[in-house]
């Protein structure tokens, strides 16, 4: 797993970072997951979906290298985005004002929830990945209503 810092705007902290991606996942590992802050893609109301993400220069990468998940936040929601081949996970909804998602959703969108707190449990294996997503409350009216039960569940073979 790799952390970046999609805060980084300047075109040398963007080549810094990008190199350093380069060399921690040219490595031979198992399961490969990145994690930034700022999503890649999203279907939040208020982003448009033709407006990139700041981690956007960097998906070319994931692809190259053949990252498994991108874990990002922001938007307070839960959506799973499948694009070239890499499952990107908005994860926003541990705490704070659950952001809505549009009707209209980005390529690539499988699956979005923006009423409900949850949390992820992943699960790894040499046979592959599995991710559980939790739910923890709903939100109604403003209204905290706790639930059981899982959002999204899905199994990522290895190659």
């Amino acid at each position: 797993m790799v952390g970046l810092d999609s805060n980084a705007t300047r075109p040398t902290e963007l080549l810094e970072q990008a190199d350093w991606l380069r060399e921690h996942l040219a490595q031979d590992y198992l399961h490969k997951f990145v994690i930034f802050h700022h999503p890649v893609f999203s279907s939040r109301a208020s982003w448009s979906p033709q407006l990139p993400g700041p981690g956007r220069p960097m998906a070319s990468i994931f692809v190259e290298y053949g990252v498994d998940i991108v874990f990002n936040g922001h938007a307070h929601n839960y959506e799973r985005i499948e694009q070239d081949g890499i499952t990107y996970l908005v994860v926003g909804g541990g705490r704070g004002p659950l952001y809505p998602l549009a009707e209209d959703r980005v390529p690539g969108s499988q699956v979005g929830y923006d009423e409900f707190h949850f949390y992820l449990r992943v699960f790894t294996s040499p046979k592959g990945i599995e991710v559980e997503v939790v739910k923890v409350a709903r939100v109604v009216g403003g209204e905290v209503i706790p639930e059981e039960g899982l959002l999204d569940h899905f199994y990522l073979p290895a190659d």
